[in-house]
């Protein structure tokens, strides 16, 4: 009976615990700037996510970017700098936080796909501008051969495949994440030179799920060297194919960002 009772109060103090870092915004941001300020940026990216889950505010939109850029996360940067954009109570704070050139990507494309030039007859180029990471938030312009129009509309409405950040239904390792790290620590080759000079940490590799479920565009977010941000780039490569993002009921693109971590048995980091 003592045993019940002892388990019953350390679950109530557990709940206590976890409640109340999930929903109080305000210390899960102060939370959030003491691991900012101490470069522990993955904490600090979960308790501002927490915090903007309770209360969305401009600080903890800003704070979660620049974590995500300290680790090479370009994209999520850019969507928490157009979250602060896109809101009309933050306008004030437009110029405090800005968009930058990581941020907008423009491209002038001449190969036109049958869609458009059904639509569009006299159309002579269109120009693709990325802002983040494609997928919702990029616009085309199409250019007509007089130049004397042009048009806007959502990038999904050209032929070519958009590349979404989120789907309503993520990719997912054929197994979950369980069977993701078993195919890591079963496929890692431990860098010699890394595993002779103590190397360990965590290397951030991000890639494409297409929707045949392949790999493709792998490339490195931020790596620790001596050879482990290569193995982190080859065992991402060598993945089998994920059962692929879903959007509106059709399998797209979707880019991936996931660390790779590097331990030597027996260090306690």
């Amino acid at each position: 009976m003592n045993v019940r009772i002892a388990l019953f109060k350390f679950l109530v103090l557990l709940c206590i615990f976890s409640c109340s870092e999930s929903t109080d915004p305000i210390k899960n941001y102060e939370r959030g700037v003491k691991a900012f300020n101490s470069n522990n940026f993955e904490r600090a990216i979960k308790l501002f996510s927490l915090s903007i889950n309770s209360k969305p505010n401009p600080e903890a939109y800003s704070y979660r970017a620049e974590s995500y850029l300290n680790i090479g996360d370009t994209c999520n940067y850019c969507l928490d700098l157009l979250k602060i954009a896109e809101n009309p109570e933050w306008l004030a704070l437009e110029n405090e936080f800005p968009l930058n050139d990581l941020c907008k990507h423009t491209f002038i494309r001449f190969e036109i796909p049958d869609s458009l030039k059904l639509a569009h007859p006299l159309i002579d180029h269109f120009k693709i501008t990325y802002y983040g990471c494609g997928g919702s938030d990029s616009i085309m312009e199409i250019v007509s051969k007089n130049k004397d129009f042009t048009w806007s509309s959502d990038i999904s409405d050209i032929q070519d495949d958009p590349l979404f950040i989120i789907a309503e239904d993520q990719p997912e390792f054929i197994g979950g994440d369980a069977a993701r790290n078993k195919y890591f620590e079963k496929n890692i080759k431990y860098p010699e030179t890394a595993r002779l000079n103590g190397i360990v940490g965590i290397v951030y590799v991000s890639f494409i799920v297409n929707p045949d479920g392949s790999i493709s565009s792998v490339g490195l977010l931020k790596g620790i060297g001596s050879g482990c941000d290569e193995e982190a780039l080859r065992l991402i490569k060598n993945m089998p194919k994920w059962k692929p993002g879903i959007q509106s009921g059709k399998k797209v693109r979707v880019k991936i960002n996931i660390p790779v971590y590097f331990k030597i048995h027996g260090q306690s980091k």
